[in-house]
């Protein structure tokens, strides 16, 4: 049970619980009553604004996020910043021509995505840099996110800068340890599920 001056989440399921972790990290909890608590302190937006800041002059920049919240956080920062973006989210439904907007308009310097809405059959190889501000346990989602900036024989760029935000003593340690160990967490998380 986790609980914040708003009400409580209850979790039974290791997934579930997993979830909410990964929630908290980012700055919102799903509370039972169907409403949505956003943290006044978040660190984790305070760590991607000052990384935007920092690198938007001169690179495009893809923010992989895994919740819609997170998605609103990151359009949230970045209307703050006067930063124009496009966004492959599970709501959008230009897909295309946001996707065009971020490969060929230079004024568009983020792309706000969702590792399953854009990780797949999708380029977007005008970026240099990817923030994940939170990501999905699945091992093939990660991969695939990844390659998006990626075109064997055609980059754009010498490299792709990829920056991980992660909370020390977290879940986060483990989710990034297992993708980097090319293990799918996923399936560990609903073995250990159908154990409790």
């Amino acid at each position: 049970m986790a609980s914040c001056e708003k009400g409580v989440a209850v979790a039974q399921l290791a997934i579930t619980k997993a979830l909410r972790m990964q929630q908290i990290l980012s700055g919102f909890l799903k509370l039972d009553d169907g409403t949505t608590h956003k943290f006044a302190v978040n660190p984790r937006a305070r760590a991607l604004e000052d990384l935007l800041m920092d690198i938007v002059d001169n690179n495009k920049v893809i923010v992989w996020s895994q919740f819609h919240e997170d998605h609103e956080i990151v359009r949230a920062i970045c209307k703050k910043l006067e930063v124009k973006y496009s966004e492959l989210t599970g709501l959008v439904t230009n897909k295309q021509e946001q996707i065009d907007a971020f490969q060929k308009d230079e004024s568009v310097r983020v792309m706000v995505a969702s590792q399953a809405a854009g990780g797949t059959g999708v380029n977007l190889t005008a970026a240099n840099y990817m923030i994940y501000y939170s990501r999905s346990y699945s091992l093939e989602h990660d991969l695939q996110s990844e390659a998006r900036a990626y075109r064997g024989g055609s980059e754009r760029h010498k490299s792709i800068t990829r920056i991980d935000l992660v909370a020390d003593k977290t879940l986060d340690v483990a989710v990034l340890k297992a993708l980097q160990a090319k293990k799918d967490l996923s399936q560990d998380i609903l073995q250990l599920a159908t154990m409790l």
